[in-house]
């Protein structure tokens, strides 16, 4: 079990005002994570039941999917971009206002996607003006998913650090099912109220979360953490070259850390849909209801495995997502190809299990094993990094292994091999031992691939 960071104020018991203080950043990184996700879901719902169609209509239907698929991908392509750029803000002036520009452009890239013309009313512009938007997108989450949790975790009490993460995490899981849910509801209209007006309801809704979160956000405290380094005047004038030069090993088993639960959250998310409408025939309300309700599970259990991280430690809990996502997504194949309802509900059950438990386990895992002066510049590329490598191309590999080999197997052992890299950098990744936080003067690393090469040798002896 990690030691407690000796540079973090003692707040294992704090005051009402502290706690009150803390409540409203959990809320507001927790807004923010919820209304990431939900852009980021309705989009993908999207780019399988309309993009395809409205946007790429002079293609044969398979292909008008990998290209829409596509364009999903591309906000993944700027996502280290904007890591670089909102992590390298956010460890120079401070969490709070990097996470307010974050937000502000998320927010209005979706609403803009709500409000674009199809192809039928401006031909090539629209898939032009799509990919535009989609990489605005992008580019504001590069540093808004590694921000909110560094946020939330700098704020906390150090033994309540791994639940206050997951809990700003388990946002995710309420964008997800409140994307979900709107576009269930959506499914009822008549095929071409869908396709003319419908479809855009998500992206426009998406307005009032951002609303909530900016004026929430406004009004936030700055993360105690980083006004300790601030006080003690240890902020970084180059952080995010700091954190490349010093912490490079860290960053790049970070990258392959992200791999199994991007690859396998993905292909559960999106591609299921594609797969069940168009593979297996199902109706869509089979999948989306599906996801939903394995959704609910995941508001609860993100927590409660953040909590169990507070006492076993990140490490196990991630250790064991990707341990489930290695022999789970063949079942959950096996499981949809049945075309049983409940037999395809515990098969998303049991992806939700390995979901849930990475969920809770990652972020916090990976921003607590860099120092504080460079933890949002380290983190959010590397973060980002990892999702371009497994999240961003997992539709549409998903999409081309089925069509090449014409079953889920190959898919399946996709998912599985993603989990098993991730797995295995993980063995390698630790969090910082006390005293290290303020970025004193620690082991770069080559600390780190001798800690590699020390457990290797143990492993084949």
């Amino acid at each position: 079990m990690t030691e407690p960071d000796i540079y973090a104020p003692d707040r294992t018991s704090p005051p009402s005002e502290e706690a009150r203080s803390l409540y409203r950043t959990v809320f507001a990184c927790g807004t923010g994570t919820a209304l990431e996700y939900y852009d980021f879901f309705i989009y993908g719902t999207a780019a399988t039941l309309v993009f395809n169609k409205l946007f790429f209509p002079q293609v044969s239907p398979l292909a008008g999917t990998l290209l829409s698929l596509a364009t999903f991908a591309v906000a993944f392509i700027v996502r280290p971009l904007g890591g670089a750029l909102f992590g390298q803000l956010g460890d120079r002036i401070g969490r709070k206002r990097m996470l307010f520009l974050t937000m502000l452009l998320m927010g209005g890239a979706t609403l803009v996607i709500g409000l674009l013309p199809t192809f039928d009313q401006i031909g090539l512009m629209a898939p032009i003006l799509l990919v535009i938007v989609r990489l605005l997108q992008g580019l504001a989450l590069g540093g808004e998913q590694a921000g909110a949790t560094v946020m939330a975790v700098e704020s906390a009490p150090v033994g309540r650090r791994g639940f206050v993460g997951a809990l700003v995490m388990s946002g995710g899981a309420w964008g997800m099912l409140i994307s979900n849910a709107v576009f269930f509801l959506l499914a009822f209209l008549p095929d071409y109220q869908f396709m003319s007006w419908g479809w855009r309801i998500p992206f426009l809704l998406s307005s009032v979360l951002v609303g909530i979160s900016l004026f929430v956000r406004y009004r936030l405290e700055e993360a105690e953490d980083f006004e300790v380094v601030a006080e003690l005047d240890a902020v970084r004038k180059t952080p995010l070259k700091d954190a490349v030069t010093q912490y490079w090993g860290r960053m790049l088993l970070v990258v392959l850390g992200m791999i199994g639960i991007g690859v396998n959250f993905y292909i559960l998310s999106v591609y299921s849909i594609s797969y069940g409408t168009t593979i297996l025939d199902l109706p869509k309300s089979t999948i989306l209801s599906a996801i939903i309700i394995t959704t609910i599970f995941a508001v609860f259990l993100v927590p409660a495995f953040g909590a169990l991280t507070d006492k076993v430690g990140r490490k196990p809990v991630f250790l064991a997502s990707n341990g489930i996502f290695i022999i789970v997504p063949f079942l959950w194949f096996a499981l949809l190809h049945t075309g049983e309802y409940s037999l395809i509900l515990l098969g998303f059950f049991l992806m939700i299990v390995g979901y849930s438990s990475g969920l809770s386990a990652y972020s916090t895992f990976f921003a607590l094993s860099f120092p504080t002066s460079v933890r949002l510049s380290a983190t959010a590329v590397a973060i980002s990094v990892g999702a371009v490598a497994g999240g961003s191309v997992a539709p549409f590999v998903a999409t081309w292994l089925e069509a090449a080999t014409g079953g889920w197997h190959a898919v399946a052992a996709y998912m599985s091999t993603a989990a098993a890299v991730s797995l295995i950098a993980g063995l390698f990744i630790r969090e910082l031992p006390k005293g290290v936080a303020v970025g004193m003067p620690e082991a770069t690393d080559a600390g780190v691939i001798s800690g590699m090469e020390d457990i290797t040798d143990r492993v084949i002896s």
